[in-house]
């Protein structure tokens, strides 16, 4: 994939598939932006604390 130095926003990131593909996003050098509507799980694969923010 030619994703290094590229910004990805992946929905439904927090489980599942979503989760696997923000994942291997981030290995191969992407910024990645996780975007859920379940609050209850916490995305793993961050290299760096992440910033959380409630978008309504």
């Amino acid at each position: 994939m030619q994703l290094k130095d590229k910004v990805s926003i992946i929905t439904g990131g927090a489980s599942g598939f979503g989760a696997a593909g923000a994942l291997r996003f981030a290995q191969v050098g992407s910024a990645v932006v996780v975007a859920d509507l379940n609050e209850e799980l916490e995305w793993v694969g961050a290299s760096r604390p992440a910033e959380r923010r409630r978008l309504d």
